[in-house]
């Protein structure tokens, strides 16, 4: 019963992985306060810039786009170290808990390899297939764990791309 239930967990985990690990990322990545300010302050200042006329007040025009430029320069250039690390937060943590998720998978395969997850009654004939989706627990009417693995991946990535949309 547990390897039936914890692959069901896991694959959903795996299948929505992306979208599981989306507050974390932006826990990771929040800037300082510092920039927070600075990109506050510039945001008002851009909004008191598009009031200006800069045929008529040429003057505060320039005044406020240096004041601007000031402020920008403060801020971390695009390639410095903390804005590439940002961005491979931000791309690589979904596929990081996708990959530990499918080690673990691999761990359980080989780990209850002989185990059956569900064993059905003589009732039920699951043939010409019936070999394959026992394959290697050896057990009529069973369904081994590679195989629950492959249905239950196949199946929460159905229901996830589903939600996506």
């Amino acid at each position: 019963m547990f390897p039936l239930i914890f692959i069901i967990i896991l694959n959903t985990l795996i299948a929505f992985a992306h979208e599981l690990s989306k507050p974390l990322k932006t826990y990771l990545t929040k800037p300082s306060e510092k920039q927070q300010e600075l990109k506050r302050q510039i945001s008002i200042l851009e909004k008191e810039l598009d009031g200006i006329n800069m045929s008529l007040n040429y003057t505060d025009w320039v005044k406020k786009q240096r004041q601007i430029f000031l402020l920008q320069r403060e801020l971390p250039p695009p390639l410095s170290k903390q804005t590439l690390l940002n961005e491979a937060i931000n791309f690589g943590l979904g596929y990081v808990f996708q990959i530990l998720g499918s080690f673990i998978l691999i761990i359980v395969s080989i780990y209850y390899r002989y185990v059956p997850v569900i064993v059905f009654d003589d009732k039920f004939n699951f043939s010409p297939f019936g070999k394959m989706i026992a394959f290697p627990t050896g057990v009529n009417n069973a369904i081994s764990v590679p195989f629950w693995i492959f249905v239950t991946n196949f199946t929460t990535r159905c229901v996830a791309n589903i939600f996506r949309r």
